[in-house]
């Protein structure tokens, strides 16, 4: 798992990225990532946290830690979670369709899309992968099939 991980930190959200994960014991998972980022990238977890894990079967996960700030919480020395698992597609989106020869593609809102599944992701250095809202953009977006 750590070789294989990306971490970044948005706001109050820690992201982190795992490609070929095993998403079948969640808590189990969380807890080893949980650790990880406090050894190798000296975070500190304390409170309460939502877990949203994003689930792709040709990527892996993407898990989004989020603090969550109760005021009835009063045990800040542990780390409790609420894990909310979701399986999605993952697609990404890339600024010029024109630098891959990958068909089909999708276009919604100005913006280009691939199925992940369709590309090697190691070798995309110009792009960003979504994970979120993939339902409406695989539903409202223009199929493209050159």
């Amino acid at each position: 798992m750590g070789e294989c991980m990306r971490v970044d930190s948005v706001d109050k959200k820690i992201i982190v990225y795992l490609k070929k994960a095993d998403t079948s014991d969640v808590d189990s998972l969380c807890q080893n990532i949980i650790a990880k980022l406090k050894k190798y990238y000296d975070m500190t977890f304390s409170g309460f946290y939502e877990a949203f894990i994003y689930n792709d079967c040709h990527y892996g996960a993407v898990i989004e830690f989020i603090a969550d700030d109760l005021d009835l919480y009063y045990d800040y020395s542990k780390v409790d979670l609420h894990i909310i698992k979701k399986d999605v597609t993952f697609l990404y989106q890339i600024d010029d369709i024109l630098s891959l020869d990958v068909k089909p593609f999708y276009y919604y809102q100005g913006n280009y899309y691939i199925d992940i599944k369709q590309i090697d992701i190691n070798n995309i250095e110009f792009g960003k992968l979504v994970y979120l809202n993939t339902d409406e953009i695989l539903k409202d977006g223009c199929l493209i099939e050159m």
